[in-house]
């Protein structure tokens, strides 16, 4: 999920996931970015890890590939922070399988 992780992205996405109308879907980003925003969103949904893009069509309906770019002490809700910024390039640019 490209942008800040403690922005609104995650939580949006949280609310989608959590949507029985929604696809099937597979999530790039950081576990910890989603089970923050889930909580924070009221949502409920599981999302299995994988390993590589590969994977995903094996593990439905929602895959995550979790790019571990900040650790969940380093997530400032509604602030931009240096941690955040970090984390963002590698979500936006995710390492191909």
């Amino acid at each position: 999920m490209p942008g800040d992780p403690g922005g609104i992205g995650p939580e949006l996405a949280a609310r989608l996931l959590a949507d029985p109308k929604t696809a099937e879907r597979a999530v790039i980003g950081d576990a910890c970015v989603f089970e923050l925003d889930r909580a924070q969103a009221g949502a409920s949904f599981d999302l299995t890890p994988v390993e590589t893009p590969d994977d995903w069509e094996a593990v439905p309906p929602h895959a995550l590939l979790d790019l571990g770019t900040i650790a969940a002490e380093d997530i400032r809700l509604k602030q931009a922070t240096e941690a955040g910024g970090r984390s963002t390039g590698p979500s936006i640019s995710p390492p191909r399988g």
